[in-house]
């Protein structure tokens, strides 16, 4: 309730309050009351849940991917992880799936200036071969014709590494990492098969990452191309054990 005080006004009327500061009248609005419900805190509890697995994620592929320092990406992928968690609460049971993958995260691109969707040689095909082990594979191609800027490398790499997540206790840890080198003087380029361990125990979220790196000539040495353009990293393969 409002009260008058030498010509100002003291409290609360209506929506707002009344006082006085370093002598002059001030108004603001009431504060508004908000009472949580039950979808609200687990909505808070989700998003916090899918920044600890992005950040854990982040950390074990730091080393093939371009974007680690880009904020929007890592904007981007909480919100991947944020809709997965929430499609995997609905789930009754959620087969081991390595062709379809899983949503919101198969294909997920983690540098947007060199778009993976239409790089067929990097398209993965993955099967469990034996309990604790997974098989990959890329299809072989002209290296010449398909690869996006051959012509300004000396050398290039397929990089490869697979992250598991436990989905209770939100932490990662590397299951396989490889790395190909491509070589320039192919005109057909098959890439071995390989083999990488993979977890075994239900509950945990598998993602295979790949990389394209390009090495230049410089002073006589060889680096490793900063443009970002050439250098896509991506979800490949998405699976839970």
């Amino acid at each position: 309730m409002a009260k008058l005080d030498k010509n100002t006004r003291k409290g609360t009327l209506g929506e707002f309050i009344y006082y006085n500061w370093k002598g002059k009248q001030c108004i603001r609005a009431k504060p508004v009351k908000f009472e949580r419900t039950e979808a609200s805190v687990k909505s808070a509890f989700n998003f916090g849940k899918a920044s600890r697995m992005g950040s854990n994620i982040r950390d074990v592929i730091k080393s093939i991917n371009p974007s680690k320092k880009d904020i929007q990406v890592t904007y981007r992928f909480t919100g991947a992880l944020n809709k997965f968690i929430s499609w995997n609460e609905k789930q009754v049971s959620v087969p081991v799936d390595l062709w379809g993958g899983l949503p919101y995260l198969k294909d997920f691109q983690f540098n947007d200036q060199a778009d993976m969707s239409n790089m067929t040689f990097l398209k993965v095909s993955a099967k469990i071969t034996t309990p604790g082990n997974i098989e990959i594979s890329l299809p072989s191609f002209r290296t010449k014709e398909i690869i996006p800027y051959y012509i300004y490398a000396n050398q290039i790499k397929c990089k490869m590494i697979l992250a598991g997540i436990d989905l209770d206790t939100d932490e990662a840890e590397e299951y396989g990492k490889a790395v190909i080198e491509i070589p320039l003087n192919k005109e057909i380029f098959d890439l071995p098969i390989l083999t990488m361990r993979t977890a075994t125990e239900p509950g945990k979220l598998m993602i295979l990452v790949i990389a394209m790196q390009y090495f230049v000539s410089k002073n006589d040495e060889s680096d490793m191309s900063i443009d970002k353009k050439r250098l896509p990293c991506g979800i490949a393969v998405t699976y839970l054990s």
